[in-house]
């Protein structure tokens, strides 16, 4: 349990031409979490001190104080006083990802959004892959094979099937942050995903594509790996077109 840091409030004043005051307390609080002046388990200075900090009133202070506890980036305990959430980064990022949810990216985004966290967690699942990982890959590659060749063609479990496939790519990393803001990319794209496997097609170039990805991870080869994920997703891309 850390003390109060009345220190790094010292100096700060709210813009009232900018943002109310109680908007203002609200910046400024998260302000200081994201630059790390402010961490997980550090208790707030009281009221008082906070109004002087800020150049308000106790009003301001109170409200913006239960904001912050109502989005889970401050924990008020009883008797005790209001500490930075011990999950506020998660929390963080949460709110991130509603945000994305109502931004209505374009496709062309989104694309690029996949893009971008398959081939930047190659590093990471290279380096914190576990065999059980692997054989967790393996068996729903196979899984896949399997209700692709039995010709009962349900693309929905077929999608499920891919999509654990990716998600076991994100959990590997070892970065349960990664792992989130990942699978919550995959879920945006899966009415997309489930379309493309309703062509028979898909599914012969699913299961090869993944076996590439799995060879490159097996052998710890940066290299094959990110060049068998770009294959998929230009695979991907030219199929959901």
């Amino acid at each position: 349990m850390r003390d109060s840091k009345t220190s790094v409030f010292v100096g700060l004043t709210p813009d009232v031409q900018r943002a109310s005051a109680v908007d203002t307390v609200i910046h400024k609080i998260r302000e200081l979490v994201k630059s790390g002046q402010l961490k997980p388990g550090d208790r707030l200075p009281n009221e008082t001190e906070l109004s002087k900090a800020f150049g308000t009133s106790r009003g301001p202070i109170r409200e913006g104080v239960k904001a912050l506890v109502a989005l889970g980036v401050l924990d008020v305990r009883r008797g005790d006083g209001t500490y930075i959430s011990e999950s506020s980064a998660r929390t963080a990022v949460d709110q991130l990802l509603f945000q994305l949810l109502l931004s209505k990216a374009e496709q062309k985004e989104l694309r690029e959004l996949r893009s971008m966290m398959e081939l930047g967690m190659v590093d990471s699942i290279l380096k914190n892959a576990r065999p059980e990982d692997i054989l967790e890959m393996e068996s729903l590659n196979a899984q896949m094979e399997k209700l692709i060749a039995s010709g009962n063609h349900d693309a929905r479990e077929i999608t499920q099937k891919d999509l654990e496939f990716h998600k076991t790519m994100g959990r590997s990393t070892r970065n349960s942050l990664v792992e989130k803001i990942y699978d919550f990319t995959l879920e945006l794209f899966s009415a997309s995903i489930e379309k493309t496997h309703s062509m028979p097609e898909a599914g012969d170039f699913s299961i090869s594509l993944h076996n590439a990805i799995l060879e490159g991870i097996r052998e710890r080869n940066q290299d094959k790996t990110k060049e068998a994920i770009l294959q998929s997703l230009r695979v991907w891309e030219r199929l959901s077109l």
